[in-house]
């Protein structure tokens, strides 16, 4: 289980997140919602480690992480495949997510070569390819056209039945989709 207790932080003198408090149970689905700016992608940073909280406890529970950041954070140097071994991917099921998310003949694709959406789904892949518990989507379905939506999200489905994951999205209906309990974060 996840457990943030009593957690704030704040950017110098601005507080972003105010004494929250929440938790996640092993498998459950959760999506994080509040306007722009209330502290959701701050709040993912100091799960993650990224930052370091001004006071308040989190726990994972022993979970490992895995990402999906608002940005593709594709290596552009590094063929698709190439990113995915780079973080630890297994590179069997990489292809496995690759062709699930209807992207298979990319694995040898640079990152330039791909249109937006398609280097969305790569990073998706990546994050899916490695070992973990707990799956962390910031804004994943950016620039993923209506065709390809539901494609992704029945992907992520698939591969996270057990896991436990943190959605952040702005559109009601993609965390319809993934079937995702609602969260209001308004500081």
């Amino acid at each position: 289980m996840l457990k943030i207790k009593n957690l704030s932080f704040s950017f110098g003198e601005k507080l972003v997140i105010n004494n929250f408090s929440l938790s996640i149970e092993n498998g459950e689905k959760i999506w994080l919602s509040g306007p722009s700016g209330c502290g959701k992608t701050t709040l993912i940073k100091l799960i993650l480690g990224l930052l370091k909280a001004n006071s308040g406890e989190i726990d994972l529970g022993g979970m490992t992480p895995s990402v999906v950041f608002q940005e593709n954070r594709l290596l552009p140097f590094y063929t698709v495949m190439q990113n995915i071994e780079l973080v630890g991917g297994d590179k069997q099921k990489a292809k496995e997510i690759l062709l699930a998310l209807g992207i298979g003949e990319t694995e040898n694709s640079y990152p330039s070569s791909l249109s937006g959406g398609m280097k969305r789904r790569a990073a998706i892949a990546r994050a899916l390819s490695v070992d973990f518990d707990l799956l962390i989507l910031d804004e994943p379905f950016n620039g993923i056209d209506e065709k390809n939506l539901e494609l992704t999200i029945n992907c992520i489905k698939e591969f996270t039945q057990d896991k436990t994951v943190i959605l952040i999205t702005h559109n009601p209906e993609e965390a319809r989709l993934f079937g995702a309990k609602k969260v209001e974060i308004n500081n």
